[in-house]
């Protein structure tokens, strides 16, 4: 065996393509927090609620919990951006 690029198995590449292209998407996208530590508590405890009822009633709906908590765990929600909402708070938010 050479472990050269024919040999390695279908999805060797699909899994390099994905990556390179989630860097791409990170590129142009940039990530800026806009998720304050209140709205972030609250969707952390939704996912993993949802989450643990699908498991419970054995239910494939449980995985849509995965999009509160992963958007918690980031601090970023893509469906913020077109509003332009943030629920961040800058130190220059705090009022003296």
């Amino acid at each position: 065996m050479t472990g050269g690029a024919a040999e390695r198995p279908d999805h060797y590449l699909e899994a390099k393509q994905r990556l390179a292209l989630f860097i791409l998407i990170a590129e142009v996208i940039p990530l800026k927090i806009n998720m304050g530590q209140k709205d972030r508590a609250i969707r952390m405890v939704l996912g993993i609620a949802i989450i643990v009822a699908g498991v419970v009633t054995k239910s494939w709906w449980g995985a849509v919990g995965i999009i509160p908590l992963g958007t918690s765990l980031v601090r970023w929600c893509p469906a913020y951006l077109p509003f332009g909402i943030s629920t961040h708070r800058t130190p220059t938010d705090v009022k003296p």
